[in-house]
């Protein structure tokens, strides 16, 4: 997903694949509508009561696949706040707002065993002389200025329990497993979001954090529901017109092109039976008429019916949609 962590003596330049007043990340879908629309809600994926009704160790695995996830956690974090109509994301800086950011580095985290790991955070960083004399050189992250800016709880959690809002399940999960410290970390984050601009957006985001961690990391407790098939569909619309929908619609155009080859072919086997002079051999050709008659009304009904589409490799279009 990210760019290369960089290191400047002087003034930065922008990363590979960001210029300024316009950073690009290569995925589809990007505005919080698009998010809302194409992703069900959690709880058509994986139901309350199911989840209630995991073994303890099903339960901390599940809630460990929400922590784990913080890289794509940051990212819709940083979708939430920055993501424009136009499905572009434009950084401005938080001292100067009239300028435009760019991304700067990935940020490190320390971990207990003195080593660091690269999360998904960014830093960014306004331009300043000699880039643009207008610009403060102001550096801040992704969470400046945010709930998360403390990193009390980890990102995941509070993006699954947005997506859980209305059950609290999240929490009563946090409750179940003693984990009293993070429960009252994620309470304090979720109560501070007095923006509710950012609060929806957050939301909107986290069906698709939600539902990506659990179609990705938790398959076996999400196949038999109605969500899964509901988001196939709903991504093969959000597709249809990109270059992903080629992979699974090519095949449906080759079988309608074979059916129209089989019908004409079958045309022109019947016309030149009938040019041919009636002789001894009238009787067979006759035969051979009804054959392909019956064979050219086949094609036609296969033509009139409907194609059956491909099935959706979800696995795909998940990564080419979200990850």
């Amino acid at each position: 997903m990210g760019q290369r962590a960089q290191r400047h003596g002087g003034s930065p330049s922008p990363p590979a694949r960001t210029r300024m007043g316009a950073t690009v990340e290569p995925f589809l879908i990007r505005t919080p509508e698009e998010a809302e629309n194409v992703w069900p809600v959690a709880e058509a994926i994986l139901p309350v009561e199911i989840i209630k009704q995991l073994t303890p160790e099903g339960q901390r695995v599940l809630l460990s696949a929400f922590r784990e996830n913080s890289a794509l956690a940051y990212r819709c974090l940083r979708w939430a706040r920055w993501m424009a109509t136009n499905r572009q994301l434009k950084v401005t800086c938080l001292n100067c707002p009239s300028m435009t950011a760019w991304s700067h580095t990935a940020v490190s985290h320390k971990l207990r065993d003195g080593t660091s790991r690269i999360r998904g955070k960014w830093q960014w960083i306004c331009p300043k002389k000699p880039v643009d004399p207008t610009g403060c050189g102001k550096r801040f992250f992704d969470t400046t200025g945010t709930p998360f800016c403390h990193e009390r709880v980890r990102p995941g959690v509070v993006f699954a329990a947005l997506a859980y809002s209305s059950s609290g399940v999240i929490q009563w999960l946090l409750q179940k497993h003693r984990k009293t410290i993070e429960l009252r970390e994620l309470q304090t984050v979720l109560a501070t979001m007095s923006d509710q601009t950012l609060h929806h957006r957050l939301t909107q985001y986290a069906r698709l954090f939600c539902g990506t961690v659990l179609l990705r990391d938790c398959q076996e407790l999400t196949r038999s529901f109605d969500g899964v098939q509901a988001l196939e569909e709903r991504l093969r619309a959000l597709h249809r017109s990109l270059s992903v929908a080629a992979e699974y619609d090519l095949p449906a155009i080759r079988q309608r092109q074979a059916s129209y080859a089989r019908l004409k072919k079958l045309v022109c086997a019947l016309q030149d039976l009938d040019k041919d002079p009636p002789d001894e051999q009238a009787l067979q050709r006759l035969n051979d008429r009804e054959t392909r008659w019956k064979g050219l009304q086949d094609a036609v009904q296969t033509l009139r019916a409907p194609i059956t589409p491909v099935p959706v490799n979800l696995q795909a279009l998940l990564a080419e949609a979200s990850l």
